[in-house]
């Protein structure tokens, strides 16, 4: 009898993961009403209102992936390729085989100009192999030191003027 009743709740415990982990992935109707709208207004061209619906979903629901991929897409049509960027490392963070962030940052990485300015923690999700180094800078006048930290590759080139016809160079 005790181990019938083991079984029966270790099958109720395995069903609520389960209901669990669907659940994680389903917003609340207000969050989906709130990108549905700011799908809306981007259709419209209003931006800006858009933005604030999905800051306003991403403030709800922190870990819906979806709230993500809709902030890199509008953050990308607006030319703010890095907070595209981190909107997409966000939803590759809270789903990693998410095929559509995985297409924009490539894109981003070898469809037009390449952001001159990264953060490192970006680097993870990038298709190109970085390496990083420390590097002491000295500035004049009065010679102050500075460390950074740098990272370059190798294995691809990205000419200072590549626009959206260009590519990045394999070498």
């Amino acid at each position: 009898m005790r181990r019938a009743h083991l079984a029966v709740l270790w099958i109720a415990a395995l069903m609520m993961t389960a209901v669990a982990a669907i659940c994680a992935d389903t917003p609340q109707p207000k969050v989906l009403e709130l990108l549905r709208q700011s799908q809306e207004l981007v259709e419209a061209g209003n931006n800006e209102a858009a933005l604030e619906k999905l800051t306003e979903a991403a403030r709800l629901a922190p870990d819906y992936p979806g709230v993500y991929a809709n902030l890199g897409y509008l953050h990308e049509r607006q030319g703010d390729t890095l907070h595209a960027l981190d909107s997409y490392a966000r939803l590759l963070e809270l789903r990693p085989d998410d095929e559509y962030g995985h297409t924009r940052i490539r894109h981003i990485f070898f469809g037009g100009p390449f952001p001159t300015r990264l953060r490192m923690s970006l680097l993870r999700f990038s298709p190109v192999s970085f390496v990083t180094d420390e590097c002491l800078l000295r500035t004049p006048p009065a010679i102050t030191e500075v460390t950074r930290r740098l990272a370059y590759t190798t294995g691809v080139l990205y000419p200072d003027e590549m626009g959206n016809e260009g590519e990045a160079v394999l070498t």
